[in-house]
């Protein structure tokens, strides 16, 4: 893609019925459809004064060190402080409410406390992603996002018997997306 330039974007080319490659494969685009492609491409123009320096694209060593960054700019830019970092102990009483919908057992706890690992918080988040609290606590979550609150008592069971609880289980124990 040329950005400002659509006439000289491949993509836009592409789009054209008698052009090969053609995209996309095995269909046409509308008039209106290639118009709002042409000027999508169009509106990428740079307007950026000429001499004016812009900043290099930067990399960053894994995901995990660009969302930090990421966030730790949006705070500074905001003059917002964060919190302190949570210690071991609320660590794992959180996550165990958000991912498996329940506090820890005293013996989860005392595991995860008396482990040396330094990856022993992305080894429980991983572990508790893959049980089957984790897939009751999202179905529970998902059956009122999408269907709401029962309104009446029988509701409940209805959406069990009917399979929409086994889908919704079977959808986060597959990862489906």
């Amino acid at each position: 893609m040329v950005p400002g330039k659509p006439e000289k974007s491949r993509l836009y080319q592409f789009l054209a019925s008698d052009s090969d490659p053609h995209m996309p494969p095995k269909k046409q685009l509308t008039d209106v459809q290639r118009e709002a492609v042409r000027e999508w491409i169009a509106a990428m123009a740079t307007t950026s004064k000429p001499g004016k320096r812009t900043k290099a694209p930067r990399c960053f060593d894994s995901v995990t060190q660009a969302i930090d960054t990421f966030i730790a700019e949006g705070w500074k830019y905001n003059r917002i402080k964060p919190a302190a970092p949570a210690d071991d102990r609320t660590w794992c009483r959180r996550v165990y409410l958000d991912l498996a919908g329940r506090i820890p057992t005293t013996a989860e706890l005392d595991e995860f406390l008396g482990s040396r690992s330094k990856t022993k918080r992305s080894a429980l988040v991983d572990r508790l992603l893959q049980s089957e609290d984790y897939v009751v606590r999202m179905r529970e979550l998902w059956d009122v996002i999408l269907m709401g609150r029962p309104k009446r008592e029988n509701q409940e069971e209805r959406r069990k018997q009917n399979g929409w609880w086994s889908f919704l289980e079977d959808s986060f124990r597959t990862n489906r997306p």
